[in-house]
């Protein structure tokens, strides 16, 4: 279970620090991709090709776009022996990443979002549709 919240600034190399706890979940070798919302979603390879093998499984008439959307925007990259790694420029681009960042834990993978951008959303956010929601899924 990936989960947390963590702050941090991307460095002059547009690099972001990995917290050692998000490092065990993930692996070395992580997938980022256009999140849903205007974040970066990151994967551990197994629950990246899980999710992929998903997708597949899926009328092609149906997800079409959501494929199109998803996997020209992935990027396999390698955390490196600090912990590190490289945000690519068309990701950062499409989350409105600058410099600060908040990466958030979210289950079965984790989400970089722009600090200002996280902020905005958080503000909008129903926390009674949200209890609607769970009740709505059985919880």
């Amino acid at each position: 279970m990936i989960s947390g919240r963590y702050d941090f600034s991307l460095d002059a190399k547009n690099r972001i620090f990995v917290p050692a706890r998000l490092r065990e979940s993930l692996g070395q070798t992580i997938v980022l991709v256009r999140g849903i919302d205007a974040c970066i979603a990151v994967y551990s390879a197994s629950c990246w090709e899980d999710f992929c093998a998903r997708l597949e499984a899926l009328p092609k008439t149906e997800t079409r776009h959501v494929k199109r959307f998803l996997y020209s925007s992935a990027v396999e990259a390698k955390i490196d022996g600090q912990g590190r790694v490289i945000l690519p420029t068309g990701l950062r681009d499409y989350a409105k990443i600058e410099k600060e960042i908040i990466i958030l834990g979210v289950g079965d993978h984790a989400e970089i979002w722009s600090q200002a951008l996280l902020a905005e959303f958080e503000a909008a956010a129903d926390p009674a549709g949200m209890e609607d929601m769970l009740i709505k899924l059985g919880f």
